[in-house]
């Protein structure tokens, strides 16, 4: 149980998984909630592993990822404050599906699996938010395997572009708050292949590199490139 400063209030207040509850209701949750800290590097759960729990991000980053056969790692979900993580295996009681590792000092909300299913069945509202949030998941995985299976690497690249400039509301540019090897993993290719079609699309005037920092030269001619891009912000349940 955790106790809600009005701080804390606010912020769960703001997130897709508890907006429009009331303050009665987000008491009800806080007495199943179980504040967490994971350091940078942190493992919060492994692929396989039986599922308890699901958890509500308030601060830091979490990457969540698959690893191949051949130990290539895959990206599946970059997710910040306000994000929701292990809803669909805590519903259906099975194994989680992915790796999540902290990239930074995360501060998060676990809900044990058995109370918060007690608290769906009690709360009309708090179910259609998850309803919400899996339909979301839903779509992005949708656009996610399109992406792999139908666009290059530099048209996966410019929709990510895109994306961060939606979200920032800059059409200008972007800064990445990933390294390049993170990128390349979650483009679903290799540092050099990201590195080669960067380069590219800078050579045709679409862009301007330095180091993390995004120059948007010609934002139609980008748009083009990403081909049927719709941008979607939303959190990210995996």
């Amino acid at each position: 149980m955790i106790q809600l400063s009005q701080e804390l209030r606010e912020l769960l207040g703001k997130t897709q998984l508890l907006q429009n509850l009331s303050d009665e209701r987000l008491d009800r949750i806080a007495k199943i909630a179980i504040m967490q800290t994971f350091q940078s590097g942190g493992l919060l759960f492994s692929e396989g592993e039986r599922c308890q729990g699901s958890f509500l991000l308030l601060s830091g980053r979490i990457k969540v990822f698959k690893i191949s056969e051949t130990g290539r790692e895959q990206i599946m979900g970059l997710l910040g404050a306000g994000d929701c993580l292990a809803g669909v295996p805590a519903f259906d009681g099975q194994y989680y599906t992915t790796f999540a590792v902290a990239l930074e000092v995360v501060k998060l909300l676990y809900f044990p699996r058995e109370a918060f299913l007690r608290l769906l069945q009690q709360d009309a509202m708090l179910a259609f938010n998850l309803l919400t949030i899996f339909s979301h998941h839903l779509r992005r995985f949708s656009q996610l395997i399109e992406d792999l299976s139908l666009k290059d690497v530099s048209g996966r690249l410019a929709a990510y572009i895109l994306l961060l400039s939606y979200q920032t509301a800059n059409s200008r540019g972007v800064e990445l708050a990933i390294t390049k090897g993170q990128l390349a993993a979650f483009m679903g290719t290799i540092p050099e292949t990201l590195s080669r079609a960067l380069q590219k699309m800078g050579h045709d005037g679409l862009l301007a590199v330095d180091g993390p920092r995004i120059r948007i030269l010609d934002f139609q001619r980008l748009q083009a490139l990403a081909g049927d891009y719709t941008p979607n912000h939303r959190c990210l349940y995996i």
